[in-house]
């Protein structure tokens, strides 16, 4: 037994060092004890994967690729035959229309190598297929012009997706949408259908701006008269100069803040004239006893410049007035003495609130139109001048 094993030794050394398939098969013809038939068997299977794989490793043979790999699936070129065999079947599948098929023997060659040529451009067209698939119908226009951006004018989807595009900026135009957004939409249409259904929205789009223009025009204006337009009660002014007096009250309509350049008023009010006089009585106690001459309606129209930084409570301001005054009734005793109407100017200066003016003022009659008429005036009367005050308040 011992001569047996040395001789099963020298023949598996003599194989081993031939190193030949028929080396071993010689081995495991002629050896009684085959104490190495394991590694025989195993070095006859590489060597005969190694010719085997010789033979196809050139071939574009499916059915040889696949027998090699059936036969010797530890072949040194196991892992090229299979990166082969399927790039072969994905082509195959490809080309009889199955992309389906074709993007799992693409994916099954991905993970030995990378593709090149006509299977990696065919692999790139699968999943830019199927990338269209999930956004031709998306509403996203991030997403929508990621994709557009991937791909030639022409390709099969850049009319697809730029019309898509078209609808979805189509759909968002609104009241505040400019021209430039309603041509950018229609730059994306790519047939008739859609360049109607974009120029529809667009029309909407404009009307609706024409409205919210309307509108907000309308809230300016209505914002504007608010903010500048104040009606207010004239509580009382009055005025006097040597015997002549009058006073008045009446309402006022004032256009512009106390925070503005200029203010302009105007209104009407009641004013009653009189010469007033001191006389004493028998204790020798002065009283003030008024003579009625006339009443009045006056309408002034008051132009203000206001000296104020915009954000001060109250401004001191100087103006000027002109004064139109109706007198609608005289007492007997002066009734063909006053003039139908009087016309006089006023400088002013004053303060002036939000809701309350307060000013003094001089008022000069223009000549012939004072309060009594021109022969009833004597050359050293001052009839025709007044100083006066007023105080009025604004809601």
């Amino acid at each position: 037994k011992a001569q047996d094993r040395i001789n099963d030794y020298v023949l598996w050394d003599n194989a081993r060092n031939a190193g030949t398939a028929n080396a071993f098969r010689n081995y495991l013809s002629t050896s009684t004890v085959k104490a190495y038939k394991a590694e025989a068997e195993k070095a006859i299977n590489t060597l005969e994967a190694k010719a085997d794989w010789e033979r196809v490793k050139n071939s574009n043979s499916i059915t040889e690729l696949g027998q090699h790999l059936a036969k010797y699936p530890d072949s040194p070129g196991a892992d090229e035959a299979t990166f082969r065999l399927n790039v072969l079947r994905g082509e195959q599948a490809f080309a009889n229309g199955d992309k389906s098929q074709a993007m799992t023997y693409y994916e099954q060659a991905r993970q030995k190598r990378s593709l090149t040529g006509d299977a990696d451009r065919h692999y790139r067209e699968i999943l830019l297929d199927r990338e269209f698939e999930s956004v031709k119908n998306s509403t996203d226009e991030k997403t929508l012009k990621e994709f557009f951006s991937k791909i030639s004018a022409d390709s099969p989807y850049y009319a697809p997706i730029s019309n898509q595009i078209a609808r979805v900026k189509a759909n968002a135009l609104s009241s505040n949408s400019s021209e430039v957004d309603y041509n950018t939409a229609l730059s994306y249409c790519r047939d008739v259908s859609t360049r109607f259904y974009v120029e529809r929205k667009v029309e909407q789009a404009k009307k609706d701006h024409k409205r919210m223009r309307r509108r907000q025009l309308a809230w300016a204006h209505q914002e504007w008269w608010e903010r500048n337009l104040k009606i207010g009660l004239n509580l009382v002014g009055f005025d006097l100069w040597e015997e002549n007096e009058s006073w008045r009250t009446g309402l006022r309509i004032k256009l512009g803040t106390h925070q503005d350049v200029f203010n302009i008023q105007t209104g009407v009010d009641y004013v009653w004239q009189a010469f007033a006089s001191n006389e004493k009585d028998y204790n020798d106690k002065s009283t003030r006893k008024y003579d009625p001459i006339c009443h009045q309606l006056a309408v002034p129209l008051n132009i203000k410049l206001n000296f104020t930084n915009g954000d001060n409570k109250c401004s001191f301001y100087i103006g000027c007035a002109a004064e139109y005054a109706y007198t609608f009734a005289s007492t007997s005793r002066y009734e063909d003495m006053t003039n139908d109407y009087t016309l006089a100017i006023e400088p002013q200066i004053g303060l002036n609130w939000k809701h309350v003016d307060w000013g003094i003022y001089w008022r000069k009659y223009l000549d012939g139109y004072n309060l009594l008429k021109k022969e009833y005036v004597e050359p050293c009367d001052l009839d025709d001048m007044r100083a006066g005050m007023y105080f009025t308040i604004y809601f």
